[in-house]
């Protein structure tokens, strides 16, 4: 086992790791009475013992989610209910991590926390998942507006049921999970969930 990094008051929220072995991390800490975040690419090592940071950049809210949506493009998801896709240079370290970035698109829908981020196969579309109980799917690089808005209703309508997780099967196919233990699967070329499915052990 190895220690790569070190954030010391920084929670690590989130992590995904690109085709060719580089590292996003997303993170949150509390300054004050307010949480900000930092995302951070991480090149590790070829003995896997050491790493070093290519690229971060500080936001101003704490960041749950990250992953990648193509080559030098970061997804993040915040707790404003923000999805960032920001571009990250994969050269050398040093200038490149306290250069300043600006994000390449910015998508502003969920009305609460964003809890994850997916992207699919060969980066056309990004799926976020928020406390709010939403889906939104974005065509990455496109109009700042959600493709397709999908509900995870709770099984009492006073209940919340935050969205935890999604993930790609296909294009076309996404596969999503909620506080209340049900997975969904959505065809995007129908207006309908293909099927829930409830954790077992755990009431639908």
């Amino acid at each position: 086992m190895s220690e790569l990094l070190n954030t010391k008051h920084q929670h690590i929220e989130s992590l995904d790791v690109a085709p060719d072995g580089l590292v996003a991390l997303a993170t949150s800490s509390l300054t004050g009475e307010v949480w900000d975040g930092r995302l951070v690419v991480l090149r590790c090592a070829a003995d896997a013992a050491r790493a070093e940071v290519i690229a971060s950049v500080e936001t101003e809210v704490g960041n749950a989610a990250v992953a990648w949506a193509g080559p030098g493009l970061v997804a993040s998801g915040d707790d404003a209910g923000n999805v960032t896709v920001w571009r990250f240079g994969t050269g050398a370290a040093g200038a490149a991590a306290d250069e300043e970035r600006l994000p390449v698109a910015v998508y502003s829908e969920h009305d609460q926390a964003v809890t994850c981020v997916a992207c699919a196969p060969g980066g056309a579309r990004l799926a976020s998942g928020s406390a709010d109980g939403t889906v939104r799917v974005w065509a990455c690089g496109a109009a700042a507006q959600a493709e397709r808005c999908l509900q995870h209703k709770p099984a009492e309508p006073w209940l919340e049921c935050g969205v935890a997780a999604a993930a790609w099967l296909s294009a076309e196919l996404l596969s999503t999970c909620d506080e209340e233990g049900k997975v969904r699967l959505w065809d995007l070329r129908v207006p309908v969930a293909v099927r829930a499915v409830a954790r077992e052990g755990c009431g639908s």
